[in-house]
């Protein structure tokens, strides 16, 4: 592993931190009350200065769980931030008027959210194609086929989408489906990210469809691109699922910002990054560039837990520049692959629905936000299903409010607003 010198918290980064844990606690800003410093390992790792100092990274690049102190003091799956901040809560006079943390009562949020890497289980002919392409850019050595293939990939396209008529679409009945109807009998929007094909730059793990591949959606045939608009009218949340090469480009993530924006009309403002592919030190000041406003990727692939030791939305902190982003950041505490993958933790349905529900407890009991991930292709699984629809209904039974990341963004900007006015009594 890899080390760099240990950054210090320069006075405005421990600002910014001040700031966010008044605006945990509800606190107005013109409140002279006096909150105590959060303890510098804490500070540090809501910071996320872990990640400007190792420069190691996993063979997807990225920053696993497996580099981080939490997991070596074994509280990963610990809020170590939101407990103290709970315990700075239980001090404060019983003078101080706070705002609620959430909407009407609410003592904590559930988010809901789902990358849509295939919107079907089935591929048609050009998706198999295109993944014969994705498949040859990952292997190291070509052959003369390959190499062939390669060359002719676009014209054999070309043909392929002069058949599509013909095709019979591929069916959602199993994935997009059922994830809607769960959403639809809790009353939840939830937020779907997708990606958009062509990618800019070529990738071994991108995503296969496009807007105008067709689907059986909910009993009628619908291209994706009806299928993202059908969502957005309904108030669903629609963002991007940037490819893998748009985490450390600005280029990349704005083609394909542009061009789902252009294919849908629908103004994207949301994210969260395919393969989980994000670098703290770039991604998060990219996807402000490019006009987003809230993303949802701080997790891992192969654990669950909380990578910054919260499950609350905070403004992000770029350590680098030493300044806050307009980016709401809510950290993905759960997913469904670092649950079943063997990859990943590769639980049974029993002992995921166990170590699931301890994580909302932990979440509940420090009124944060269960931001839960699954993939739409994975409810095809039967456990995956069970696992989804039991977190959900767990959630809802304890209490929560089930919301989409623009939702809880929208609530999180006005709630910061409204503390950062000045009130009526110190008015001139």
């Amino acid at each position: 592993m890899s080390f760099q010198e240990q950054r210090p918290i320069t006075e405005a980064a421990r600002s910014h931190v001040r700031e966010t844990v008044r605006q945990w606690l509800g606190v107005r800003k013109d409140d002279a009350l006096h909150v105590p410093e959060m303890p510098d390992n804490l500070a540090r790792l809501f910071l996320r200065c872990e990640e400007w100092e190792i420069d190691s990274r996993d063979q997807w690049g990225n920053f696993e769980h497996g580099l981080a102190d939490n997991t070596r003091r074994r509280t990963l799956w610990i809020p170590e931030v939101d407990e103290w901040v709970n315990s700075i809560r239980a001090t404060l006079p019983p003078k101080v008027q706070t705002e609620p943390l959430w909407p009407n009562g609410h003592k904590f949020a559930l988010c809901l959210s789902h990358d849509v890497d295939a919107i079907s289980t089935q591929y048609s002919a050009l998706q198999l194609h295109r993944l014969k392409r994705r498949e040859l850019l990952a292997k190291s050595v070509l052959t003369g086929a390959d190499r062939s293939f390669l060359a002719a990939f676009e014209s054999e396209s070309s043909r392929l989408e002069s058949l599509r008529p013909s095709e019979r679409p591929s069916s959602a009945v199993e994935s997009m489906d059922r994830s809607i109807q769960i959403e639809k009998d809790f009353g939840i929007k939830g937020s779907y990210f997708f990606p958009i094909w062509p990618p800019k730059v070529d990738s071994p793990y991108d995503c296969l469809y496009t807007a105008d591949d067709q689907y059986t959606y909910l009993g009628r045939v619908m291209t994706a691109r009806d299928i993202m608009l059908e969502l957005a009218a309904e108030g669903f949340d629609v963002g991007l699922h940037g490819g893998y090469h748009t985490a450390l480009s600005l280029e990349n993530f704005l083609h394909e910002k542009h061009l789902i924006e252009d294919e849908t009309g629908l103004s994207i403002t949301t994210t969260r990054q395919h393969w989980l592919h994000w670098d703290a030190r770039v991604t998060p000041r990219i996807q402000f560039q490019a006009g987003i406003t809230a993303d949802s990727t701080l997790g891992y692939n192969r654990n669950i837990g909380f990578r910054a030791g919260t499950s609350k939305p905070y403004f992000f902190y770029d350590v680098g520049t030493d300044e806050q982003l307009d980016l709401v950041e809510l950290p993905m505490v759960l997913m469904d692959g670092s649950v079943f993958s063997t990859m990943a933790l590769e639980l049974d349905l029993p002992r995921a629905k166990q170590i699931a529900f301890d994580l909302i407890d932990r979440i509940i009991e420090t009124g944060g936000c269960a931001s839960l991930l699954f993939h739409p292709e994975n409810l095809a699984n039967p456990a995956t299903y069970s696992l989804y629809r039991e977190c959900t209904a767990y959630c809802i039974e304890k209490g929560a409010w089930g919301a989409s990341l623009k939702q809880i963004e929208n609530w999180w900007r006005d709630r910061t607003a409204k503390l950062n006015a000045q009130s009526p009594s110190t008015e001139h």
